[in-house]
């Protein structure tokens, strides 16, 4: 991930972002949460994700909601970050003990999808905002990945052409 479009478009909307190793435990998830200023919202992304930076925004970064949620990504405002790391115990042990199990990548739920099933389980409501035309998804194969990639672009050009005739 890092110097990917991802990377940029989620330092773009003021996150700092910090990539966890693939096989990482809870533990390691854990702890770099922990290394995270307190008082600040926290978001986790699969690495996979393909998305337009407003499908991002609509669902990481609308201050109205304490958990908010897209295909792929999770964040919690500092309020609600216990919540999520007790569902990051739940959903990352959920894929076994096996050393060689890769939570971020294992299918067919992501992590960050079963963070938010997690949480609302618990009651809590999970905002999953309406994206419309906006791209978000998690391609499982090359095709699937180039498809989404390119309605991303197909939708960027449409939103500068759109920004340009204000």
């Amino acid at each position: 991930m890092p110097g990917s479009p991802l990377e940029g478009d989620l330092r773009s909307l003021g996150f700092d972002v910090r990539t966890a190793p693939e096989a990482a435990s809870p533990e390691e998830l854990e702890a770099l949460l922990r290394d995270l200023p307190a008082g600040e919202r926290v978001a986790l992304v699969d690495s996979r994700f393909v998305g337009h930076v407003h499908a991002l925004r609509l669902g990481l970064t609308d201050p109205r909601f304490p958990v908010s949620a897209v295909p792929g990504a999770v964040t919690a405002q500092a309020g609600a970050r216990r919540e999520l790391t007790t569902a990051l115990r739940t959903a990352v042990d959920a894929t076994g003990a096996d050393a060689d199990v890769r939570p971020w990548r294992s299918p067919p739920t992501p992590v960050p999808d079963r963070i938010a099933a997690a949480i609302e389980a618990t009651g809590t409501d999970v905002h999953r905002p309406e994206l419309g035309t906006l791209v978000a998804a998690l391609p499982g194969d090359p095709e699937s990945r180039n498809t989404a990639r390119a309605s991303r672009r197909r939708r960027r050009r449409r939103g500068r052409a759109a920004c340009a005739a204000r």
